[in-house]
């Protein structure tokens, strides 16, 4: 190989490798643009991750009353059952009583209904007593 050839061949070498670097430069010159967006979004995720934290935070304070909460209402449910309870027995003691009174009721009607045909009795006895004026003798 001649000189001119060697020095034709490092010329198209050096060439390539100058439009490499031009490669290169832009390729780094990207590489930069997008490692400078992805820090604007780095912090942009760190506030984001920033309020979440505030907001997981004010969620476990929240769980904490729910939680306080539901024990409260499992005590007010267990004295609603008990007062259930104590009100199926005060019903079933009223049907009790009211049948009583039903009874007491109708055993009333009759003696009232007795009372009123010895009234009748008695007022139809009179009747024939004044209607008597034989009986009368003063």
């Amino acid at each position: 190989m001649r000189d001119s050839e060697k020095l034709d061949l490092i010329l198209e070498k050096v060439t390539g490798l100058e439009t490499d670097m031009v490669e290169v430069k832009a390729d780094v010159a990207e590489l930069k643009t997008d490692v400078a967006e992805l820090k604007e979004d780095m912090v942009e995720v760190k506030a984001d991750v920033a309020e979440l934290k505030t907001d997981v935070a004010g969620l476990k304070e929240d769980m904490v009353e729910v939680k306080a909460d539901i024990a409260e209402l499992k005590e007010d449910m267990v004295e609603v059952k008990a007062d259930v309870a104590e009100l199926k027995t005060d019903v079933v003691n009223l049907k009790a009583d009211m049948t009583e009174v039903k009874a007491d009721v109708k055993n009333l009607h009759m003696e009232v209904s007795f009372v009123f045909d010895e009234v009748e009795r008695v007022h139809s006895i009179l009747d024939n007593h004044k209607a008597d004026r034989s009986a009368h003798t003063a």
